[in-house]
């Protein structure tokens, strides 16, 4: 049977307990649910099994529930066990949900639940951060070593800082580079104003005296570190200052105690690439990740 919490009980219990799990993401946390309350309603879900532990936030959309690479389990979980917990979501609000399944779940739904409607395969590199900064350097491809080279070269580190204080001209850049190359917004001002209010999201300035001339936001999140948004001023592109971003980033979560990979975030997959989605999967796969996770997301339908 499926419990709800408030925001006040989920506030005391909900990321220590999906820390312990088998699958935790930064997109089932605390604070990336808190900064979606303005965007809809939300419900934070668990299934009251002492010995199989299901959670996952979810938001209540038009026409379906959507939990955000959820549900978070623990290792004895079943599909059969989260197909249950899923299909009393559905009862319960009487709406169709959709729910993702992480890497080694994926078999189990593919052959368990043939019928079941696939939504999205969402796939992304991950690189292993428990190995030194110089051999991940080393394991890219000869132009990233090179584009690496040029920011080091050009930009000292301490043109590279952090801080809320940035997120004005973080946006307008974000903005301006979006309108350039075609790209979608998919967060807003405020949102982003959330998730900077707690230190689990990182935002990465490189300047040119005091302009941001590069920037990235990053959320860390258990033994991962994400980067989720990045922009430059492509006046600057000479000079790679996205390129020094990521390296000082790459370099923080390999000399960090805690943080294990950096996550960059998905790979465009499937039969109809464009050329920018195309040159996005080399930026990524230059680094040559050493890990791949996918999550397949599916659609329950009441």
């Amino acid at each position: 049977m499926i419990k709800i919490l408030t925001l006040e009980e989920a506030k005391r219990v909900w990321d220590k307990t999906i820390l312990t799990l088998d699958n935790p993401t930064y997109f089932q946390s605390l604070e990336y649910a808190k900064a979606y309350k303005e965007d809809g309603e939300i419900a934070f879900v668990y299934s009251n099994d002492t010995d199989k532990k299901i959670y996952g936030f979810i938001k209540f959309e038009e026409n379906e529930i959507t939990m955000p690479f959820g549900p978070i389990v623990s290792s004895n979980v079943t599909p059969e066990d989260i197909m249950n917990f899923v299909a009393e979501i559905s009862s319960k609000y009487n709406q169709g949900v959709v729910f993702a399944a992480a890497n080694g779940m994926i078999p189990g739904f593919e052959e368990k639940f043939p019928g079941l409607e696939k939504v999205w395969l969402f796939v992304t590199p991950v690189i292993d951060t428990t190995l030194p900064i110089e051999t991940i350097v080393k394991n890219s491809t000869e132009n990233r070593r090179r584009i690496i080279k040029k920011g080091l070269a050009n930009i000292p580190v301490d043109r590279i800082r952090e801080g809320a204080e940035f997120i004005d001209d973080f946006y307008k850049l974000y903005q301006k580079r979006m309108q350039e190359t075609g790209g979608d917004i998919d967060f807003t001002y405020d949102q982003l104003a959330t998730y900077l209010t707690d230190p689990t999201t990182h935002l990465v300035v490189c300047l040119d005296g005091s302009k941001v001339i590069a920037s990235h936001v990053l959320f860390t999140f258990g033994k991962a570190m994400i980067t989720r948004y990045n922009c430059f001023d492509s006046a600057y592109s000479r000079i790679s200052p996205a390129a020094r971003i990521e390296y000082e980033m790459i370099r923080r979560a390999c000399e960090s105690p805690i943080i294990e990979t950096y996550d960059m975030s998905g790979l465009a997959v499937g039969e109809n690439i464009d050329a920018k989605l195309a040159s996005i999967n080399r930026y990524k796969e230059s680094y040559n990740p050493t890990k791949i996770l996918r999550y397949q997301w599916y659609k329950y339908n009441k």
